[in-house]
């Protein structure tokens, strides 16, 4: 183990840690404790230290672990992950397991405390605070392509959504094309990445990101409504909810593979955002400045979205990189 995995260990038991005790268990001096204490902080681990006391997480922070999401997924009747990955810091968990192997109908996960590099739809950086959110991604070998590989992202909206529901959070709804949203306010976001030939294997890895709390300076950068659980009274364990979202993918992925999106479309209505109300359609590509206005259907069985126009026309919407607002008002 190394002295940083070493360090938090300890952390993540209550109370102070005094420097000289952990010193003396490292075999190292408390002069370098404080330097390895100091480049944490400096990745954002909520720090607390007291002279005469030692150092301990902020109230309310749990650390990531690998054996407690582990722990969490053998006590349940799905097929295990070859591997489950804790990383305190990755610019992107999707990138990184882009770059692993990948397993037929197995998944490997990855979870990182800090992802300066993580990105939503269109490239867009996401903002998380450090140590305080879930950014979290699951990698899945496909033995041919889906039909719709576009429906994958609602599919994982879904398994978002019903682990949150577990986790005791209500009314969670799910934006088309891959957005978590709760009180009308963005929760977390979803993003796949794939790759492969078209007439082979289909390797795929379905990122996350969900906000537990996010702090003050992160949440200026942020140009849309958001929310996050913490401020709604919600004090959720990120390893539950690791090994909640990894259990319904493990569970759905090869339901999809089998029968399509056809058997998840109802639970996904149930809970999608703006179904039945008036909406707009945009996309902000340079040179498409295509805005389609008409009342939200929902989605099909193949996972595309329906738009009734006020002239009676319903609209097949394939272009998953459009984006949906309401229309005020209406």
């Amino acid at each position: 183990m190394s002295t940083e995995a070493f360090l938090l260990e300890q952390l993540s038991q209550p109370g102070f840690h005094p420097g000289d005790e952990l010193g003396s268990k490292l075999g190292i001096s408390r002069v370098a404790v404080s330097k390895h204490m100091s480049a944490l902080r400096k990745k954002g681990l909520p720090l607390v230290s007291v002279a005469g006391k030692g150092y301990r997480l902020e109230e309310g922070i749990v650390l990531l672990q690998q054996q407690a999401i582990a722990q969490r997924l053998a006590t349940n009747d799905v097929p295990q992950p070859a591997a489950i990955h804790v990383h305190q810091q990755l610019p992107s968990t999707n990138s990184w397991l882009l770059e692993q192997p990948f397993f037929h109908n197995q998944a490997v996960i990855c979870l990182a405390e800090s992802q300066p590099a993580g990105r939503g739809r269109r490239e867009r950086q996401w903002h998380a605070s450090p140590y305080r959110n879930l950014l979290y991604s699951l990698s899945w070998r496909f033995g041919n392509w889906p039909g719709s590989l576009s429906a994958i992202s609602l599919l994982a909206g879904l398994a978002v959504a019903e682990s949150l529901e577990i986790c005791g959070v209500e009314q969670v709804q799910i934006k088309w094309p891959n957005d978590i949203y709760l009180e009308g306010k963005k929760l977390g976001g979803l993003l796949v990445s794939a790759k492969g030939e078209a007439s082979g294997a289909c390797d795929l890895v379905i990122g996350v990101g969900i906000n537990h709390q996010l702090l003050d300076e992160d949440a200026t950068h942020i140009d849309q409504d958001w929310i996050d659980l913490q401020s709604l009274g919600y004090q959720i364990d990120r390893n539950l909810l690791a090994a909640l979202i990894s259990e319904a993918c493990i569970d759905l992925l090869p339901k999809f593979e089998q029968k399509g999106f056809a058997p998840f479309v109802d639970a996904w209505n149930a809970r999608g955002l703006y179904r039945n109300e008036k909406v707009r359609l945009f996309t902000s590509r340079e040179g498409n400045n295509e805005e389609i206005l008409g009342t939200c259907l929902g989605v099909d069985a193949e996972g595309v979205l329906h738009l009734r126009k006020d002239n009676g026309e319903t609209l097949i919407i394939r272009d998953a990189d459009m984006s949906m607002r309401p229309v005020p008002g209406l």
